[in-house]
Order: C-alpha cells, then sequence, then structure tokens
C-alpha cells in the first residue's frame, strides 16, 4: 500500500489520540514530502532500515504506518498508558512500559535508524532525558524526528498581548482556564510545557544532534475562514507556525 491506503484506514480512536496522524491525515502533501524526505535520507546514505522507536507510540497506528512505508523489520515502541500498550502489540509493535521522562530506554546504544516522538514533549516537565537517550540510542547518521506544538506560533503570540492562557500550557489537569472562547469545548489533556522552535533547536544542539529540516504546519482546528487563512499562510515560517516537525541527524 502507498501512503494515502494507510492513513486513509487510520482509526478513530487514533486520531482522536493523536495531533499528529491528524495533520498526516488532513495535510497529505505534507505527510508525502517528511516521509519522502525520510526514505531519500537513508537510501542515499545506504542505511539499513532494520529497527525504529516511537517514544510515546499511543495504540500505534502512525509507528506502523511509518514503519511499513520506510520497510522497517524490526518496529519498537516505548509508551506509559496499558490500555494504549495493548492495542500498540495487537498491531505488531514491540512495546516497552517506562517513564520517558526520568526511565533510562531499555535497548543498547547506537541500536536505532529512526527514532520518532510525536506529541510527547510537551508533557514533560523537562525534556533532556528523552533528547539524551534519543541520542544514545540511534546509530551514527540516525534520524530523531519529532512533533510539537508550538509555543511561539502566532495564535500564541496574538492572545498572550491580550492576557489570554496559551491552549497548550495548561495549569490545572481538572479545568481549561484563561483560554480564549474561540478553542471551544475542550478538555485537559496534559500539556504543560511546549517548545518554542528556537528553544527547542538549541537544545537539540547542546546534545550534539545535527538539524536537517524543519516543517511548519497548520493546526486541524479552525474555528473560521479567517483564522484558516491565516494558519495557512503563518504555517509556511515555522517559527510561527501553530506546530512543527524537526528532522535532526546524530
Amino acid at each position: 500500500m502507498d501512503l494515502d491506503d494507510f492513513l486513509n484506514q487510520a482509526p478513530l480512536e487514533d486520531l482522536d489520540l493523536s495531533a499528529t496522524l491528524a495533520i498526516f491525515c488532513k495535510y497529505r502533501k505534507l505527510s508525502k514530502t517528511i516521509m519522502m524526505t525520510l526514505r531519500n535520507y537513508f537510501r542515499e546514505r545506504d542505511i539499513m532500515c532494520k529497527r525504529m522507536l516511537d517514544i510515546g507510540c499511543g495504540y500505534g497506528y502512525l509507528t506502523s504506518v511509518i514503519g511499513k512505508y520506510l520497510a522497517f523489520e524490526d518496529i519498537h515502541g516505548i509508551d506509559i498508558d496499558d490500555s494504549r500498550i495493548h492495542i500498540a502489540k495487537k498491531r505488531g509493535i514491540n512495546v516497552h512500559k517506562i517513564n520517558v521522562a526520568r526511565d533510562s530506554f531499555p535497548f543498547p546504544d547506537n541500536n536505532f535508524s529512526l527514532i520518532t516522538s510525536f506529541g510527547v514533549l510537551e508533557h514533560l516537565n523537562y525534556m533532556d532525558n528523552v533528547i539524551k537517550e534519543a541520542y544514545r540510542c540511534l546509530e551514527p547518521k540516525g534520524v530523531f524526528l519529532i512533533s510539537t506544538p508550538n509555543l511561539g506560533s502566532w495564535i500564541n503570540r496574538l492572545l498572550l498581548l491580550f492576557g489570554y492562557q496559551p491552549r497548550d500550557v495548561e495549569i490545572s489537569n481538572k479545568f481549561i482556564v484563561g483560554v480564549h472562547k474561540y478553542y471551544g469545548n475542550i478538555r485537559p489533556v496534559g500539556h504543560v510545557h511546549p517548545p518554542t522552535l528556537k528553544g527547542i533547536k538549541e537544545l537539540l544542539i547542546m546534545y550534539r544532534f545535527t538539524i536537517l529540516r524543519i516543517w511548519g504546519t497548520r493546526t486541524t482546528y479552525q474555528p473560521n475562514i479567517i483564522f484558516k487563512l491565516i494558519d495557512s499562510i503563518l504555517a509556511n515560517k515555522a517559527s510561527l507556525a501553530t506546530r512543527f516537525f524537526i528532522m535532526a541527524e546524530k
């Protein structure tokens, strides 16, 4: 199957859980660009796609899509939720239950060609352990692919000017407070610490990664035509985009 076939079959439960999967499904040009960039990277460097790891794999559908599309032989995932782990294992993913904020990953050094982390970093107080362990577990020239909301997005900058709480910086695990009404009826999802693009780039470089590519992306939540227009224009500048992807090399 090609990438469209995989994405057309995305289960609703996975779409509800993973903003990155929803973006992959809605913005096909972007998802194909990212996947082709990865495929070409590995081919040009004669890197055998033997093992990949997804940090925070959830139910595992997007993990499976990427692994199958790039023809990885051995697909691993990390998660902490037992119900998600159970489903991911049914999809053929070797899932390991650990706390990524503090635990060492249960893998040897230089073990993976690709490590992904989608919608995980914004849940952590500090990102050091994930980035440090990703670097350790990647083989030389291996790729670390990240997706996260952007604290410095155009909408966050605008709303902060008027005193609103950024949506992705939750100060309560029970209530959504201080956000603008355009977000509608939402609930806390554990987003406490999204990075700015400048911040995460500098942190990756501190841990000896080399930044290869950056993509800005639109949000899947677009309440009106004006928001949609502004979001589509400013997504072309990753530092202002509502979300971004970073491809980094060990």
